[in-house]
């Protein structure tokens, strides 16, 4: 196998990962929200990726001190930035369930999250074959969120919802997931745009495949920030603090999906890395619609579409997730010229 085509099969099983980090919230027993989210976050955005950093990046320290302070800089306001798209994200998952969020949000993030960072790397991309398959490919993304978006709307027509430690509206529901898909992009601008620091952990003695969790730290690390002043307000006024006595089983959840998460990143990291100079703008559509394809499989095994009681509803989602299938080959092909 050779390293373009590992890269992307390591790309799509970081997708698959980051399909399913957020399932084991399904689990969750006599938490609220906050109680969940800011457990996952000290897990999955701090905690874990720090350890991580440390074990696989030589003279992590020495990293940051020999990069600009303006990259530094970028990478963490980029990082706060996504931290609110993260927030965003678990808010509209509650909101929607785990298919129809994950196709609305992660849409969204494939489209910018691909765009940007593929014009200010190679600003000439879109005269080239390559190009016109990535744009070709996004193009797929969003008529596939179009008709599962429409899927969503149909089902709360009916009345059939699959919320998870929330009551948000269908509508605000929607609202939430869109800005969070745009935000949320911010996690691959980030990494495409502070590459100075995974080669300045290369040169210093970290694997390249590893390499950019010099970056991913700062990123998560300051992503962690929305979310724990979010999650501490709505402790602070649910008086939900306590419940953090009960179902201790939860602890080992969260632990679960952060682990996923993390666990997804260096996947997406490595097979980035391996696709090679254009990784970032490649990789993160087939990263993105992989995930989409996963999390509409896992919604439809836990049986988020279950009872619905009309095959024209579920056509629609099934027409979505083809259209986005059709745009992880696309986008693979791309990275073949």
């Amino acid at each position: 196998m050779d390293t373009l085509t590992g890269g992307i099969l390591t790309t799509v099983a970081g997708g698959i990962l980051n399909g399913t980090f957020i399932l084991p919230m399904k689990a969750v027993k006599k938490w609220r929200w906050e109680n969940m989210w800011l457990g996952f976050g000290l897990f999955g955005l701090l905690l874990l990726p720090l350890l991580t950093a440390a074990a696989t990046v030589p003279h992590l320290l020495r990293v940051y001190s020999a990069v600009s302070g303006l990259t530094l800089l970028s990478a963490a306001g980029l990082g706060v930035c996504w931290g609110v798209g993260s927030l965003l994200f678990g808010l509209g998952i509650s909101a929607l369930g785990l298919s129809l969020g994950y196709a609305i949000i992660m849409g969204t993030t494939a489209i910018f999250g691909t765009l940007i960072p593929a014009i200010a790397l190679d600003s000439y991309i879109f005269n080239t074959i390559r190009g016109w398959q990535l744009l070709a490919s996004l193009a797929l993304i969003l008529a596939g969120l179009v008709f599962c978006a429409l899927a969503g709307m149909k089902r709360d027509k009916l009345g059939s919802s699959h919320q998870m430690l929330t009551g948000t509206g269908f509508g605000k529901g929607l609202t939430i997931s869109l800005l969070a898909g745009i935000l949320s992009a911010c996690f691959n601008i980030g990494f495409a745009l502070t590459a100075e620091i995974s080669r300045t952990a290369e040169q210093l003695g970290a694997s390249k495949s590893m390499s950019a969790f010099a970056v991913w730290v700062l990123i998560m690390g300051a992503g962690f920030l929305p979310s724990l002043v979010y999650c501490l307000y709505l402790a602070r006024r649910n008086r939900s603090f306590s419940l953090y006595r009960f179902a201790h089983r939860n602890w080992l959840i969260v632990f679960l999906m952060g682990l996923l998460w993390v666990l997804s990143v260096a996947l997406y990291g490595i097979g980035a890395t391996n696709i090679g100079p254009q990784g970032a703008s490649i990789g993160w559509p087939i990263l993105m619609s992989s995930t989409i394809l996963t999390a509409n499989g896992v919604g439809i095994w836990s049986g988020e579409w279950r009872g619905i009681g009309t095959a024209a509803v579920t056509r629609y989602l099934y027409v979505g997730l083809a259209l986005l299938l059709a745009a992880v080959i696309l986008a693979g092909l791309g990275g073949v010229h």
